[in-house]
């Protein structure tokens, strides 16, 4: 059986994310839903420190000037008022992007054997079962992507700090190297958990470590095939994004229900770059895995029992 490509694994991935548009929906109504629920307090406590709501039109046009010089002027003014909040935001922001992240790998739990079968119609079934069984071992994954992520750059920025007042600001050659390997963690740390949760539907395993081991194995043995397809799902996000600019750009900014839209349906477009990143990973997986051959059939089987 000859291994996919890039491309092919790229563009199979795409066909089945639109055959599963039906997720695609369901992504997008969970994932805003969430984010209203995340951002309301927010907005309340802005509300209630600064004494106005804000008008639509000023939330279409992003965070405007006056807003912001509004509420450093509250917090100079009444630093008491605000340090409770502040101290709270400071002591859980570690735990903020696992909190963020989590509805999107609790539901990728569900998608990625739906992608994996490769069905033309959605099985609620399918999704169903793929959330009892992997969404405990998506959680731990998650969860310990983002500890490993926030240890590596706190100790990354750390030695770095001491290095530099050990050397008193001399020796630039230290944030020449952090860069890079900096941006080789932020990228790798969340490139290897994917492959992992690819791997566990492919694979019909959950045992977290187990899963870790053999993505790493599997990225070493496909390093190729797997950077060229990160390529591809690195450049997709650009045409919703070129897409947006067009659109909002010659809009007048007092037509802020359009801006509304055209916001939403940017997220829309970026939801479904995501969605065509599992679903490309898993194609890749089952192309160039070790049980290619008998991956598709056994999840298959599994949604009929």
């Amino acid at each position: 059986m000859k291994r996919i490509g890039p491309w092919s694994a790229f563009r199979t991935g795409f066909a089945r994310c639109l055959q599963q548009w039906p997720l695609w929906l369901l992504f997008c109504v969970v994932l805003v839903a969430v984010s209203g629920l995340l951002l309301w307090p927010l907005e309340r406590t802005l509300a209630q420190a600064i004494g106005h709501r804000l008008a639509a039109g000023e939330i279409a046009r992003g965070i405007p000037g006056w807003l912001a010089a509004e509420t450093l002027r509250q917090v100079r003014e009444q630093p008491d008022r605000f340090a409770a909040p502040l101290a709270t935001a400071g002591l859980t922001f570690p735990a903020w992007p696992f909190l963020m992240a989590l509805p999107f790998g609790l539901l990728s739990a569900g998608a990625l054997p739906l992608y994996a079968a490769a069905g033309r119609r959605t099985d609620w079934r399918l999704f169903g079962r793929g959330l009892g069984r992997w969404a405990g071992s998506f959680a731990l994954l998650l969860l310990l992507e983002v500890v490993l992520f926030e240890l590596s750059i706190f100790l990354l920025l750390a030695l770095t700090a001491v290095v530099l007042v050990a050397t008193r600001g001399t020796a630039l050659w230290v944030l020449i190297l952090t860069a890079p390997i900096l941006a080789a963690v932020i990228v790798l740390i969340p490139w290897w958990f994917e492959y992992a949760r690819a791997l566990a539907v492919v694979q019909q395993e959950r045992h977290v470590f187990h899963l870790l081991g053999t993505a790493w194995g599997f990225l070493f043995r496909n390093l190729g095939p797997a950077a060229g397809l990160a390529l591809f799902n690195f450049l997709l996000p650009i045409l919703p994004t070129l897409l947006y600019l067009l659109l909002t750009l010659p809009l007048p900014s007092s037509w802020w229900v359009g801006r509304v839209f055209i916001q939403q349906l940017f997220v829309f477009g970026l939801i479904g770059t995501r969605l065509v990143r599992l679903a490309s990973e898993v194609c890749l997986v089952q192309g160039r895995g070790k049980q290619a051959r008998q991956e598709g059939r056994s999840i298959v089987e599994s949604a009929a029992v």
